[in-house]
């Protein structure tokens, strides 16, 4: 078993350094890409839902 004077010296210190990196990139790409369908999903179903009756006359939305 090699001992190295630094760790940072150590590939395995490296592997984990690039392993965590690479998590954290796609990590992000995918929680875009899955809040972007969520979103879609939600419009597609707020556009979809029936309106109550007295809607139209509030100054609020429904």
């Amino acid at each position: 078993m090699h001992h190295y004077e630094h760790f940072w010296l150590d590939p395995k210190f490296w592997v984990g350094v690039s392993f965590v990196i690479f998590l954290l990139l796609v990590g992000r790409k995918a929680w875009g890409q899955m809040t972007g369908m969520l979103d879609a999903r939600a419009e597609k179903v707020r556009a979809e839902r029936p309106r109550p009756r007295g809607c139209a006359r509030k100054r609020r939305p429904c």
